[in-house]
């Protein structure tokens, strides 16, 4: 008897852990990938399919969504929404949407703090995770790329002019300080010099006084 009975609370103990092995069977998240400037508006989505919907039967099932390992919002099956702490002032759920299985998750002003990994979870019951969607939300760095692009080739562009500037501007200094020597060494006329207008009167004189004799 003593044997008998051991070997009936041993397969009983295995019927339970397969029943609830059954019951709950592992979950393959489905993972996203979600880039957003800073300062926009997001839409972390998550849906779930009719038979995930219809496997949450018992009373206290809920979808619930963390950012990590905190918690921003439990969302009923009818829609309801219970958030934690003050998240409600930035997330929004879709009350109507949840009867269609879409539990998507609406996030305003994004900043840097918000990169990172949120989960949304549908449990039948409270440890019986019977959906799961995993959002990476990232930063659009494509824009800082080109930002970064774009200031690189207006240094490069800076430079390049300042390269032909320069030996231009050196060019016309050297070159005027080369007239001005010049200048300076080629004698001016003297114009209190009137040698030569009088020299000139003198001929003209000449020249007249010869035609009239």
């Amino acid at each position: 008897m003593g044997v008998s009975a051991s070997v009936f609370f041993f397969l009983s103990i295995i019927c339970n852990i397969h029943a609830e092995i059954t019951a709950c069977p592992p979950v393959i998240p489905i993972t996203l990938d979600v880039v957003a400037q800073l300062g926009s508006d997001i839409l972390l989505p998550c849906s779930f399919t009719t038979n995930q919907l219809r496997q949450a039967v018992k009373n206290n099932s809920a979808v619930i969504w963390l950012k990590e390992v905190e918690y921003i919002v439990e969302i009923s099956m009818t829609g309801q929404s219970s958030f934690w702490q003050s998240h409600h002032i930035r997330f929004q759920t879709f009350q109507s949407s949840a009867a269609k299985g879409n539990f998507s998750l609406f996030l305003t002003n994004l900043n840097r703090n918000d990169v990172g990994k949120y989960y949304c979870k549908l449990y039948n019951g409270v440890d019986c995770v019977v959906g799961h969607t995993v959002c990476k939300l990232d930063l659009d760095k494509s824009l800082w790329q080109n930002r970064t692009f774009l200031i690189g080739l207006a240094s490069g562009c800076g430079g390049l002019l300042l390269l032909i500037i320069i030996p231009f501007a050196v060019y016309a200094v050297s070159k005027r300080r080369q007239n001005q020597r010049r200048n300076q060494s080629t004698p001016q006329p003297n114009p209190y010099d009137t040698s030569s207008a009088k020299e000139e009167y003198e001929v003209y004189a000449n020249d007249i006084y010869h035609w009239d004799h």
